[in-house]
């Protein structure tokens, strides 16, 4: 039996054009198979550079494409997947929330699935495109193409030998919408956030923010409903720091007016954001998350968090121990009204964290891999 660090791997992915939450688990996956080949849909280079590993893109890559669609190129991304040609790989390993568990294997090959979510577009009718010039167009036209995609969703999620779920709440997805059962192993955060670092903010935010601000770190879509924050710490006259970029930012700027207590910080590096999450008063996620690492990163930083009371951070986030619990912006309104960072213990903070390491994930996900390739072997003997 070959051991998996012999196996000649393929890591499948749908997406590779800005550094996100998916990448994190690419990146973990990495450390298992240090030498796999990369495939996606699209890719950017610039914001790979570090990556030494072959990465092999789709018909959608070609220029005149990326220039026509821009991020419409999801639409095509079903057939771009399965014109890959992945025969040549003992093992298959995607990590999806879109298309790219639709790659076509053969009976040789094992395909284990890191499913982050049944895509939400088009089961949830999540809709991530309030600022786009075309969003009328595309009102019209999405619930025609989401009645397609779903069976083509649904059929691609029979062809997978192995879904992996990265919560329980995401088990519960992939039972409802592909009557699959799954294996859930928690994504982990890098040993980095655990570690004491600078705390240090320097000239990163006004003078007047250092002493008390709420903190938001994300993506700008729709469904990350940042507004939310935007709008519970304007009505209660708090500071809130905003890391991160997105098609939501225009209209997020526009929410927030000229109100001095919202400030965007754009993308910042890793040890600029450890000091900003361990200064914050606290960090908001109103959004419902699959997982969450973010969060996470909060807690190891010693940060509590106030979270959305439905999704992923259910499991990760302890009430009234690492952080509470809201419904409405009513009620995060009044959470941070009276909110207070010292009734939180740093120690109680940090070890939930490390409940959630990568080290963790790695072992974990190592031990499947193992289990399951030397079971899928067997049966073809």
């Amino acid at each position: 039996m070959k051991e998996i660090s012999s196996l000649k791997v393929a890591l499948v992915t749908d997406s590779m054009v800005a550094k996100g939450g998916s990448d994190r688990n690419i990146d973990s996956l990495l450390k298992i198979f240090p030498k796999a080949d990369i495939y996606t849909a699209v890719f950017n280079e610039d914001e790979y550079k570090d990556l030494d590993n072959n990465v092999y893109t789709t018909f959608l890559q070609k220029p005149f494409l990326r220039k026509v669609l821009k991020v419409h190129y999801n639409a095509f991304t079903p057939w771009a997947f399965e014109m890959l040609d992945l025969k040549d790989y003992d093992l298959v390993v995607s990590v999806s929330a879109g298309s790219a568990k639709g790659v076509i294997t053969t009976m040789e090959q094992l395909h284990i699935c890191l499913l982050l979510t049944p895509p939400r577009t088009y089961w949830d009718k999540e809709r991530n495109f309030r600022t786009s010039r075309l969003k009328f167009l595309i009102n019209i036209f999405t619930p025609f193409f989401s009645n397609f995609y779903r069976i083509w969703d649904y059929a691609a999620a029979q062809k997978i030998d192995e879904i992996v779920s990265i919560s329980e709440f995401i088990q519960r997805k992939i039972q409802h919408r592909y009557k699959r059962d799954s294996t859930v192993i928690y994504p982990g955060i890098l040993d980095f956030w655990l570690e004491e670092g600078s705390q240090h903010l320097g000239d990163l935010i006004p003078k007047n923010f250092k002493k008390e601000y709420y903190l938001v770190v994300s993506r700008l879509y729709d469904y990350k409903r940042i507004d939310w924050a935007i709008k519970a710490c304007k009505k209660e006259n708090k500071k809130l720091v905003i890391v991160g970029d997105g098609p939501d930012l225009p209209y997020l700027k526009k929410l927030s007016g000229k109100s001095k207590n919202i400030l965007f910080l754009g993308y910042i590096s890793d040890e600029q954001l450890k000091a900003v999450y361990s200064n914050a008063t606290a960090f908001i996620f109103p959004g419902i998350e699959d997982f969450g690492l973010v969060p996470l990163e909060a807690m190891a930083c010693g940060c509590p968090v106030l979270a959305y009371n439905y999704g992923g951070l259910t499991e990760t986030v302890e009430d009234k121990k690492t952080g509470f619990f809201f419904s409405s912006v009513d009620e995060l309104c009044e959470l941070i009204s009276s909110f207070k960072k010292e009734s939180f213990k740093e120690k109680d903070l940090k070890f939930r964290a490390q409940q959630f390491s990568e080290g963790r994930f790695l072992k974990e996900f190592s031990n499947f891999v193992s289990k399951k390739y030397e079971e899928f072997k067997k049966g073809q003997a």
